[in-house]
């Protein structure tokens, strides 16, 4: 039995050297993430291909008109049907999440290449001369409309941000093919983009916050509506907060994410001079006014 034993512990060590002299192989993905999916093929020498790299080498952001990333045949069936790997922009996706898409979203596309040169001259003429290079997004993606579905139906938004791309819903602009529809839709798509891209560099905005951070999501007493913003403004503040049900309510602060959102309307929206007279009398609202027009200018906005 000591034998057995003896000749059972001698095969365990030598299976123990052979293990710890094999190198382990590499774990590899079986999903590659690459970045030249956001461009065309390099030898596609159609005229949307070439627009697309043009627009990349310019701006340093990439142009989508699609959400598709990949579709790249993999091989085919026992049928003889052909199967496909294929990758679509995930919009909701955020960097770092481990709990899958925040929200969902679906589209309509330009419809041609005449759709797609008028909603690219729109971004470059009406958009893109406000954002520095440091301010682009990753990815722009242009579409006729965009729908965030929502579990009792979809809104219709202006444009839509995701941390890989900001989608601007073109089909406005299709239709009202105008300098002041252009400048009009531009505004709205450019707040848009702004106020979620904001709350993203809380950092940048550290005076911004200072200013009312002793108000933020509390409440207060208030007599009537007009009491209740004046005690908004008196502490810095141009949106109401929101009640327990999530909804905009009086009596209540609001958090910094909205406060910040609400003044880059503000800011791109009125002038100095113009927020001078309405809000002139409230320090505090003039303050976070001229510190959130200075950073953004400081981040590479062009007013």
């Amino acid at each position: 039995m000591r034998k057995i034993r003896k000749y059972v512990w001698r095969c365990a060590l030598c299976a123990m050297v052979l293990l710890a002299g094999c190198k382990e192989d590499g774990l590899a993905p079986s999903y590659e993430y690459r970045l030249d999916t956001f461009l065309p093929d390099p030898s596609a020498q159609d005229s949307v291909s070439i627009l697309r790299r043009g627009f990349y080498a310019e701006t340093g952001s990439f142009l989508l008109f699609n959400d598709t990333l990949q579709h790249e045949l993999l091989g085919y069936d026992s049928n003889g049907n052909p199967f496909y790997f294929t990758e679509l922009l995930d919009l909701g996706y955020t960097l770092g999440t481990t709990t899958g898409a925040s929200a969902e979203y679906d589209y309509d596309f330009l419809d041609g290449w005449e759709e797609q040169k008028k909603a690219l001259a729109f971004l470059e003429d009406y958009v893109l001369v406000h954002f520095s290079k440091g301010l682009r997004p990753f990815s722009w993606m242009l579409v006729s409309e965009v729908r965030r579905v929502l579990d009792n139906g979809f809104t219709v938004p202006d444009a839509a941000v995701g941390d890989r791309c900001v989608v601007v819903a073109c089909k406005y602009i299709l239709e009202h093919d105008n300098e002041a529809s252009c400048e009009l839709y531009a505004s709205r798509v450019i707040n848009t983009f702004l106020s979620e891209w904001v709350n993203t560099r809380p950092d940048e905005f550290a005076d911004f916050r200072e200013v009312s951070q002793d108000y933020y999501s509390g409440t207060f007493s208030y007599t009537s509506n007009s009491d209740n913003m004046q005690k908004l403004y008196e502490a810095g503040f141009l949106v109401k907060g929101t009640n327990s049900s999530g909804g905009l309510a009086n009596g209540y602060y609001p958090d910094f994410d909205s406060d910040l959102a609400g003044y880059v309307t503000y800011v791109l929206t009125l002038d100095e001079a113009t927020m001078s007279v309405a809000y002139g009398q409230y320090p505090l609202v003039m303050e976070k006014y001229r510190l959130v027009r200075e950073t953004l200018v400081n981040l590479g906005f062009i007013f």
